[in-house]
């Protein structure tokens, strides 16, 4: 079972991770303040902890390496970099969605 504050820590280290600027630059773009914004990544934990529980289940438990490296922080730069390309917009909850599917299929395709 997945920790879902693990998740969302690693969501938001991901914003950190954002060319240019880091997490100052994608604030100031969202420009709606920072409780808002960590509150819409963090949104996605729930949908991100079920993809990967029936991805482990499906996988016999088996985890090609650390999922929150590999998915939940590139998830937080990529909702941060997409702030930045669309003017302070957030990814719609469709687009953010179909990314962490195809993600998280491919984390565990790695194992196969």
């Amino acid at each position: 079972m997945r920790n879902q504050l693990l998740t969302a820590a690693f969501f938001v280290e991901g914003l950190h991770e954002v060319k240019p600027g880091g997490y100052d630059a994608v604030i100031t773009a969202w420009g709606k303040g920072c409780i808002e914004l960590v509150d819409a990544l963090v949104s996605y934990v729930p949908f991100t902890t079920q993809l990967c529980n029936y991805g482990a289940i499906a996988s016999d438990g088996q985890f090609p390496g650390v999922f929150d490296y590999e998915v939940s922080s590139p998830f937080g730069k990529w909702f941060g970099e997409y702030i930045l390309k669309h003017g302070g917009k957030a990814p719609s909850q469709k687009e953010a969605e179909a990314w962490l599917v195809k993600e998280v299929n491919a984390f565990f395709k790695l194992g196969q």
